[in-house]
């Protein structure tokens, strides 16, 4: 009995050793078919893709021609406007009195120029008759710079900078006449209060105010322009001397274009090899099409690994993904290089402003200390003498002039030896304070999101430089500045001009046959542009308006003149070609602007909007809501809560519906059932079948309104979207 029991032992035991082998070895078996299975589907999902890329190859040419078709008529009208706009523009020019010459005109202007310089004038009227003349012609040759002078050689454009100069230098010698004009006669305009000199005079383009110490009361300790909201705190060596202090506020700034930093430096056009060779990546894009967005190193690692003792397949297609990505790579660290070549050529003084990332708003302010000129006498019988002396106005150095030149000598003071004694020298005294106080009204028609930044002009360097003043004060309620400085100054407030970017969402939609509204909600501001025809404004908010934005609220105007406006009153939601150096938005490398476009083109049947998953893609990719307009003139509900609002993603080569929604919180490449990819935005969105929409009759409509859409309309939806760019920076 004892042995049969110890063999039952060994037997159920040898029983339960051959079950957990053959457990084993069934598992083994299930795992070697789901890696065979994987390895099947990953060979059955390459080959899908490589013949899903064929396939794009294929229709690539017949759709880009196709596309180029539909566009056609808008860039065909927009070519036409510009021609109208030029002819329009010259025969305006033809049509004007025969005195105004020509800007564009070597010869005319430079016999223009000669003559005003030979004229001398004082009047008043006259005076800002010129400057008003001389500013025209200069709006009209920037106008003329900026649109019309494609084809124009360097050497006229160079002449054009020099005519510029010229006139320029003409309007501050008119400031100059006229300024001496008034200090000659300070004596017969004296203000009655203070017994000085306060006078204000003022044209379209500028405001001078011109004060001048006559009777040199040592009490006195500043003086005020209350009309102009405007006062200024002197030190003692100013009340003695015998000087006169002029404010000239211009409304045009002919300063910052000289500075190294005015206009943007866009990076150089790099070659990038990966472009080419995208159809070939699109293997590796694709695996991220599982439901996850994966970046390119985790669609590396799900290629399947070549078994032990075999050696790896490194088929054609690999090989040239492979050395695709190798090429983006590389492109993308040139990108990276040239930007710090770039930064590096351009390191600046740490008080000196740099003009890409700070934007002049509002008036300049130039404060000069003058000379003056000798006053007329009033004698017994009535008599005046006046002294002529045919000097131009003069200004002085501060404070060294003033003190050794302008004091008036105190009596008893020895000028030199007396009696053969020598002077004996004076004991040290305290210096004099020098500081002067400025408290001035801050520019009307200008929003500040943010205390300003004051900054003075270098004319040795040709910059805006924040250092020479101290104690600077924003009173955001009152809107009063306030600031002490060491010197006579030229100053001007700036903010930042990226303040209001990136964006926070976005969206176009069209309204009507002709109409359209584009929204865009900034980190500051919330816009919302009415488009009709060729022409736009910014509508006014039922709550939240602000008051600086007034004088273009509810104005119809073409889209160039109102983002002038918007700028000139500190709402910029307008990048420029650097912009992305100084905001913290990716850096896109796919060529967006043929995207806007298709968009416009568009915007009769479909909205567009921001989405959710813009910061998620890769840098050569854009990812959008499309939503068609059953009913452009229904704006009870906000277009983003239609159900047919869809996303699409914009690739190099390709652009198609995700199967994903907004609602969803990760990202994912697959595409949404029945809806294949295309090879531009235009084809996936006309060719992509709505829900509901069985026989697709309302696709039809929609694309039929969108080949009968109104070409002005369009023309301007495309100006505000290449302004706004809107796919980079929300």
């Amino acid at each position: 009995m004892p042995g049969s029991a110890k063999s039952a032992k060994i037997s159920l035991k040898e029983e339960e050793l051959q079950k957990i082998e053959e457990e084993k070895q069934r598992q083994e078996e299930e795992l070697a078919k789901q890696e065979q299975e994987q390895e099947l589907y990953a060979k059955e999902k390459k080959r899908r893709t490589r013949e899903k890329t064929e396939a794009l190859k294929q229709l690539k040419p017949s759709q880009y021609e196709r596309t180029l078709s539909w566009l056609d008529k808008s860039q065909t009208y927009m070519t036409n406007t510009k021609k109208e706009e030029k002819c329009a523009f010259e025969f305006e020019k033809f049509q004007r009195n025969g005195n105004r010459p020509d800007p564009v005109e070597v010869k005319s202007i430079n016999t223009f120029l000669s003559l005003l310089k030979d004229k001398s004038v004082h009047d008043l009227k006259a005076v800002f008759g010129d400057v008003k003349l001389m500013m025209s012609l200069l709006d009209e040759l920037y106008l003329t710079n900026r649109k019309y002078s494609d084809g124009v050689s360097e050497a006229v454009m160079k002449k054009r900078e020099e005519n510029v100069i010229s006139m320029e230098h003409l309007i501050a010698q008119r400031y100059n006449d006229l300024t001496l004009k008034t200090l000659e006669d300070a004596t017969f305009i004296v203000d009655s209060d203070t017994g000085n000199l306060e006078r204000v005079c003022g044209g379209d383009h500028e405001t001078i105010l011109v004060w001048a110490n006559l009777t040199r009361n040592p009490r006195m300790t500043g003086f005020e322009f209350r009309s102009e909201n405007l006062s200024m705190d002197v030190p003692g060596i100013i009340a003695l001397a015998d000087v006169g202090i002029r404010i000239l506020i211009t409304k045009y700034d002919h300063y910052s274009q000289k500075c190294s930093t005015f206009y943007p430096k866009k990076l150089p056009e790099i070659q990038n090899d990966a472009e080419k060779g995208r159809e070939q990546v699109v293997l590796i894009v694709e695996n991220k099409q599982e439901g996850e967005a994966e970046t390119p190193a985790a669609a590396q690692e799900n290629e399947q690994s070549p078994k032990d003792g075999e050696p790896p397949e490194a088929g054609a297609a690999e090989v040239a993904a492979a050395e695709t990505e190798e090429a983006y790579d590389e492109s993308e660290e040139q990108v990276e290089s040239v930007k710090e070549e770039q930064v590096e050529d351009d390191i600046l003084d740490p008080d000196v402003v740099d003009l890409r990332q700070f934007t002049r708003l509002g008036q300049i302010f130039k404060f000069e200390i003058l000379k003056m000129p000798p006053q007329p006498l009033v004698v017994t019988g009535g008599w005046t003498l006046t002294a002529l002396v045919k000097e131009p106005l003069s200004m002085i150095k501060y404070p060294d002039d003033v003190i050794v030149k302008e004091l008036p000598k105190q009596e008893g003071e020895p000028d030199g030896d007396e009696e053969g004694k020598p002077v004996l020298p004076k004991p040290p005294t305290e210096p004099e304070p020098t500081k002067l106080g400025v408290k001035m009204k801050a520019p009307e028609k200008v929003i500040f999101y943010e205390e300003p930044q004051l900054a003075r002009w270098d004319p040795k360097d040709h910059h805006w430089k924040t250092s020479g003043f101290s104690d600077f004060v924003y009173d955001d309620v009152q809107k009063m500045i306030s600031f002490q400085t060491d010197d006579f100054y030229t100053f001007c407030l700036l903010q930042d001009t990226h303040l209001n970017m990136p964006f926070q969402t976005w969206e176009l939609r069209c309204t009507g046959e002709n109409t359209a509204t584009f929204s865009v909600i900034a980190a500051c501001s919330e816009n919302v542009f009415e488009i009709k025809d060729t022409d736009v404004r910014l509508m006014k908010p039922e709550t939240g308006a602000s008051t600086e934005f007034e004088h273009f609220y509810d104005k119809w105007m073409a889209p160039d003149a109102l983002i002038l406006l918007m700028q000139a009153a500190g709402n910029n939601i307008f990048p420029d070609v650097d912009s992305t150096n100084f905001v913290s938005v990716a850096d896109k490398v796919i060529d967006i602007e043929p995207i806007y476009d298709q968009m416009a083109f568009l915007s009769p049947s479909f909205a567009f909007a921001w989405s959710r998953f813009s910061n998620d893609v890769r840098s050569d990719e854009l990812v959008m809501q499309v939503i068609p307009v059953v009913n452009p003139t229904d704006n009870s509900n906000p277009i983003v809560e239609d159900p047919r609002a869809a996303t699409y993603i914009i690739q190099p080569d390709r652009s198609y519906k995700l199967a994903v929604t907004e609602q969803m919180v990760r990202l994912s490449y697959d595409e949404a059932r029945g809806c294949p990819c295309q090879t531009d935005l235009a084809h996936a969105v006309r060719m992509t079948p709505l829900p509901k929409d069985i026989k697709g009759e309302l696709l039809k409509q929609l694309n039929k309104r969108v080949d009968d859409g109104d070409s002005p309309m369009v023309a301007t939806v495309r100006y505000l979207l290449n302004a706004t760019k809107v796919l980079t920076f929300s």
